[in-house]
């Protein structure tokens, strides 16, 4: 998915209407865990929701067990430690999202490059899925400047938020892969070779045959540029 095709899909989202008051740490593990992901291909989760979760240590596990990346809209409060009170209120106003390294602006539409000034001068928030979106390589942007009076400050918003899961969107170096499952349900499941699976998984189904392996490696390599697995998730009553 290009980030055309990403920015067009999230345009399509109905965002008014009755909504949780917090995003769902369950959904986000489900889908980390049991969504039926294809090999070799880069996962992505996007939530939307009205404030961040709290059970970040759970998500971020079971992200790194599936080799997911988790990018989360949310509500936050922009705090800037600018030189002065002024200047801080213009720093905080152009921030759209943010990751472990950088800042996001409208300026990246131009020059995608993110600000590694303004990401050191950003007192960020402490809810740990913000952390576990963050660790898992993804990001946070600020759902507010989705919904502006301005139409075009919305698009400017999905145009960065869009590169930015674009380019974090990076096929998996290595996998190990099972069929895990019971004998009427086998489903093909893989994991981040540090991560692999436990002694008791590995007893009861047995690794797939290398030459089974060798084929499928082939067809990831043709293919996996070519897709991105997204799951974009919002939550209402």
């Amino acid at each position: 998915m290009t980030e055309e095709d990403l920015s067009v899909v999230l345009g399509t989202l109905v965002l008014e209407g009755p909504k949780a008051a917090q995003g769902s740490a369950t959904s986000v593990i489900s889908t980390a865990k049991y969504l039926k992901w294809r090999p070799g291909v880069s996962r992505s989760i996007i939530q939307v929701a009205c404030r961040a979760c709290d059970e970040g240590d759970a998500v971020l596990h079971a992200l790194q067990e599936n080799d997911a990346t988790f990018h989360l809209i949310t509500k936050f409060k922009v705090t800037m430690a600018g030189p002065t009170p002024k200047k801080s209120v213009a720093m905080a106003n152009k921030l759209l999202g943010f990751d472990k390294k950088f800042v996001y602006t409208p300026r990246d539409i131009k020059k995608f490059t993110g600000s590694e000034k303004l990401r050191s001068a950003f007192q960020e928030p402490s809810e740990s899925c913000m952390m576990a979106a963050q660790e898992s390589g993804g990001s946070v942007f600020n759902i507010n400047k989705w919904i502006p009076k301005k139409s075009a400050l919305a698009k400017k918003f999905l145009r960065v938020l869009s590169q930015v899961v674009t380019v974090k969107s990076v096929p998996p170096e290595c996998q190990e892969c099972r069929c895990i499952g019971e004998d009427s349900e086998m489903a093909l499941t893989c994991r981040k070779c540090s991560v692999g699976f436990s002694a008791e998984e590995v007893q009861k189904f047995p690794e797939i045959p290398q030459p089974m392996m060798v084929q499928v490696a082939e067809n990831i390599s043709k293919a996996s540029n070519e897709h991105l697995t997204v799951i974009i998730t919002s939550y209402s009553n």
